[in-house]
Order: structure tokens, then C-alpha cells, then sequence
């Protein structure tokens, strides 16, 4: 809508400038309809903004509650205290009743086998990478709800390790959520999350120590797969860490959907520039776990 009304305002100045000489009535009428095209572009523009911010809702609801399905079935059943829990998550932030239907679904749909958790997880962080409250909103229902039967078991630990590596969250991060959730929850133990967390990592980087053999081998099977990452973020290869981040964010930042839909792009451009995100992120990740 706006690349049309962009290209009618300068097919008007164009008539206006050919046919009509520069009198006073002339410029008035010229104002007056680059005045109203104006309005009615922010008005289009502020339209899709607030669908924009509703679609974001909706994907939020949505993984939001399948991944509580997941986590509540990864136990091998639902309890009392799972669903009592859902209900009042859904109360208290002020669902509707079309929202609360589509809640149960989402939280159904979640209980599934093949749910695509990593998948979904990458989809919200599309959207809200950069929307801290929310991030941590969503990390602390899924905290909360892991705890809800008073202890932690072992395959919703692994859950909550890979909701941890796909937000990039820090151990100082997650103190800072356990310690807000611990006044309300005094279930929750942030030794068996802090444990596990540190374990995995520890584990991973005397992996890499103890096995440079394996490692450069496994370097040369994926070299192809390396280069391309390289290429996509712009960077060499004796670029530190520091400089490989910012150019991540430099192009995660680029084609944000709140940076496009100012610019007038169309969904399918947007679809487009969805797909480069999840490539950038691939990227950055395959690149990451090379240097470290």
C-alpha cells in the first residue's frame, strides 16, 4: 500500500507540473492531496504495525503453551498441579475466551510425540530476540511449570537446557530469573538447573580439548558448511569472537520485521527475509561451535 501511494503522489506532482502553471490555487490543491495521501499512508502503515504486534501475541500464545504441553508430558503424564497451573497462567494474563480455545489447543498440541521444539523455539526467537521482558517471561512460565510437582525431572531438565542454548541465555540471566521466581516458588532449585547447565558446557569444552583429531576431522567433513557461514556474515576467519558477534547482530538487526514493515515490504518479502534470518542464525551457530 505504501509503494502505491508513493507512486500516486508523484504521478499527481508529475500531472500537476506538466499541465498545470504554478498559481497559487494550483500549489493549494497540490498540498492538500500530498496532505491526505500522507494520512492515509500512516494510517495503512499504523495498521499493519497493529497486526504486526497482534501476530506476535498470537506466536507467543502459541509456543508458549505447546512448549508447557512438552514439558508437562516429558514427565510421561500431566498432572493436577500442571493443569491447575495453566489455568491460572491463562487468568492471569488476562485471556478471552477465543484466546483461552486457542491456549488448550497450543497446550494439547505441544503433548505431542514429533513436537518440533527446537524449530518453534528458533520461530519466537525470530520475533522477540530482542525483547528482553518477554524472553525472560517466557523462560520463567517454563521454569515455574518445570518445578510445579516439586522436583525436576531428569528429561524436563534437558528441555530446559535447549530453551537456555536457543535464547543464548547466560548463567548471570538465569540467576536473575530463579531468584525472581524463588519468591513466589521456593520448589524451585537452582543448583539442579545450574548444575546441569555448567555440566553440559564443561563437558562439551574437554570434548573439544581431548579430541583435536576428531575435531579437525569433523571441521574437514563440514569445511563446505563453514565457508558458507563465513561468507553469509561477512567475516574471515581470524576474526575474534567479538567482531563475529557484531556482525550477527548487524544483520539479525537488519532484516528485523519491525525494520521491514516500516519500509513498506510485503509478506512475501517478509517470508523472504525470515527464511535469511534462519540462515543467519545457522550460520552464526555452525561458526560458534568451530571457535569454541
Amino acid at each position: 500500500m505504501f509503494s502505491f501511494l508513493t507512486l500516486l503522489l508523484f504521478l499527481i506532482k508529475f500531472i500537476i507540473n506538466y499541465n498545470i502553471s504554478y498559481n497559487l490555487l494550483n500549489i493549494i490543491i497540490f498540498i492538500l492531496i500530498s496532505y491526505f495521501i500522507n494520512k492515509i499512508t500512516k494510517f495503512y502503515n499504523k495498521k499493519r504495525y497493529v497486526n504486526y504486534i497482534n501476530s506476535i501475541r498470537k506466536i507467543f500464545l502459541q509456543t508458549n503453551f505447546e512448549v508447557m504441553g512438552y514439558i508437562s508430558k516429558s514427565k510421561g503424564f500431566i498432572s493436577k498441579n500442571d493443569i491447575n497451573f495453566t489455568i491460572i497462567l491463562m487468568k492471569k494474563i488476562n485471556l478471552n475466551n477465543k484466546e483461552i480455545n486457542f491456549a488448550k489447543k497450543a497446550f494439547k498440541n505441544g503433548k505431542k510425540k514429533n513436537y518440533p521444539l527446537i524449530f518453534k523455539l528458533n520461530n519466537l526467537n525470530y520475533l522477540i530476540y530482542k525483547n528482553i521482558n518477554l524472553i525472560n517471561k517466557f523462560i520463567e512460565i517454563q521454569i515455574e511449570l518445570s518445578f510445579i510437582n516439586r522436583y525436576l525431572h531428569s528429561k524436563t531438565r534437558k528441555i530446559l537446557n535447549i530453551i537456555f542454548e536457543e535464547f543464548n541465555i547466560s548463567s548471570y540471566e538465569l540467576l536473575s530469573i530463579i531468584n525472581k521466581l524463588k519468591y513466589n516458588n521456593n520448589h524451585i532449585n537452582e543448583e539442579d538447573l545450574f548444575f546441569n547447565y555448567n555440566f553440559n558446557k564443561e563437558k562439551n569444552n574437554n570434548y573439544h580439548h581431548s579430541n583435536n583429531d576428531n575435531k579437525f576431522q569433523n571441521i574437514n567433513n563440514h569445511k563446505t558448511d563453514l565457508e558458507k557461514a563465513y561468507e553469509l556474515l561477512g567475516i574471515k576467519y581470524n576474526d575474534n569472537l567479538l567482531t563475529i558477534k557484531r556482525a550477527y547482530h548487524k544483520l539479525i538487526s537488519k532484516y528485523h520485521p519491525d525494520k521491514l514493515i516500516s519500509k513498506g515490504y510485503s509478506l512475501k518479502k517478509l517470508e523472504i527475509a525470515k527464511i535469511k534470518t534462519q540462515n543467519i542464525h545457522k550460520a552464526y551457530s555452525i561458526i560458534k561451535k568451530h571457535i569454541t
